[in-house]
């Protein structure tokens, strides 16, 4: 990824529109489909051998303690007829374990309020024991610009016969322990997905635009923004300042440092005095009593009559807010002008197992030119910026809304450092028709 390549938008007539682009191809190897080397002919239960039940399929780092404890055992041997779904997806099913995956599993609770988008993500009809049972789970994720299906075993690592990681609150069901081993193969290990992104997590769940908003820095009328997303079924989470190393125990009022949250519900109620409350309703993926003891919590005497809302957010306890839509929505612009979002993607894999994979510092500049042709270092001296990603971040995905005039605009990705090549991926929604291409 460097300063010298550029993207051409031209903005045509106003109707509702979107362009997806791959700028360069990616030295990325496929998620490879398991490698089929068992007999399923011999009765024998599929293992996994790209992800085996050891310890570098757990850790990556020599830093980590070794459990002698931990044995792998399969559903089927943890509860007679476990399944893979119990009455399908519910926020309420994921209770977190010993992993700090917070941001993955907060992630899967949004989206587990959409069945319809998780069946794309979890294919029905895999059977834990009995007739057609082969040991073998099936899983889809949205990998840069494509869904990939990743294949497992359904070996899970357990102490004492107790899952070690995350489960379902309904014993039978295992769709959340599978779901999390999927996914952490896809990065190498289950320790490497200790600390991350929500928003990545919901992109790669639904294949949408994810947007983070730190609060301290948040446009104005964000509220406004959240309550509009959430009636148009976008998927919402947040997370509280604070290391994630030390998210063991939370505070007085139930929130605790360093952790992801799902923001299940937005909601303005009115109160006897004729003002209004702001609210968001949030569930900790810890999925145990551990709640939100300030003001409007479950027990407090303002939820009395209001028990559809469970929490306020305020700036000095969230740090940021992610929230992602399976199809971006896009106000109309005026007579003039179109609003467009801008997204820009790195494509890395995140996978501490290899220290060099470390995410880039990255951003990008939208300029506006009178001809579509590439332009010189010289002659960015000249020509007008109209917008930004904003500074630079070493996060997965960066974005930016605007309102443009129709023309002819050039889009610069770039990194910090100098010097730093890589691949990326650019999306661009509109209200109107789009062209993208390659200067």
């Amino acid at each position: 990824m460097t300063a010298c390549q550029h993207l051409i938008i031209n903005l045509e007539a106003w109707q509702q529109g979107a362009s997806i682009v791959i700028v360069e191809d990616i030295d990325y190897p496929p998620v490879r489909e398991t490698s089929m080397t068992n007999s399923f002919e011999d009765g024998k239960l599929f293992l996994d051998n790209d992800f085996p039940p050891s310890e570098s399929t757990l850790y990556h780092s020599n830093k980590r303690q070794r459990d002698p404890q931990i044995v792998w055992l399969r559903p089927h041997e943890l509860i007679i007829r476990p399944e893979l779904l119990v009455d399908g997806v519910s926020r309420h099913d994921i209770v977190q374990g010993i992993l700090a995956d917070c941001w993955f599993l907060s992630s899967c609770s949004a989206v587990a309020q959409r069945p319809d988008l998780m069946e794309k993500v979890i294919p029905s009809n895999q059977p834990l024991s009995g007739e057609g049972y082969k040991g073998i789970v099936t899983f889809r994720f949205w990998r840069f610009g494509h869904w990939v299906t990743v294949y497992v075993d359904d070996l899970l690592p357990t102490k004492k016969k107790k899952l070690i990681y995350s489960r379902s609150s309904e014993p039978r069901e295992f769709w959340v322990s599978l779901l999390e081993k999927a996914y952490a193969k896809l990065h190498g290990s289950y320790e490497a997905l200790e600390g991350g992104q929500a928003m990545d997590a919901l992109v790669d769940l639904t294949g949408g635009l994810a947007e983070m908003y730190v609060l301290e820095s948040a446009p104005p009328h964000l509220y406004n923004f959240l309550l509009q997303a959430s009636t148009n079924g976008a998927f919402i989470t947040c997370s509280r300042k604070g290391d994630w190393k030390e998210s063991g125990k939370a505070d007085s009022n139930g929130l605790v440092s360093g952790h992801a949250y799902t923001i299940s519900a937005v909601a303005t109620v009115k109160l006897s005095t004729g003002s209004d409350a702001y609210l968001v309703r949030i569930r900790n993926p810890w999925g145990n009593d551990t709640e939100w003891n300030g003001k409007w919590n479950d027990r407090g005497q303002k939820m009395y009559n209001r028990r559809h809302c469970s929490a306020d957010v305020s700036h000095s306890r969230i740090i940021d807010c992610n929230l992602c839509e399976a199809a971006a929505k896009i106000n109309k612009g005026n007579d003039s002008k179109c609003n467009i979002v801008i997204a820009l993607m790195q494509l890395r894999r995140r996978c501490v197992r290899h220290p060099r994979r470390k995410m880039l510092q990255i951003a990008f500049v939208l300029f506006k030119v009178t001809e579509p042709v590439r332009q010189t270092l010289q002659n960015f001296l000249h020509i007008e910026e109209i917008g930004n990603s904003g500074p630079y971040v070493n996060y997965r995905e960066v974005f930016g809304r605007f309102q443009m005039s129709p023309g002819h605009y050039i889009i610069v990705p770039a990194t910090f450092e100098p010097d730093s090549p890589g691949s990326f991926f650019i999306r661009a929604y509109s209200d109107t028709p789009i062209t993208l291409r390659e200067l």
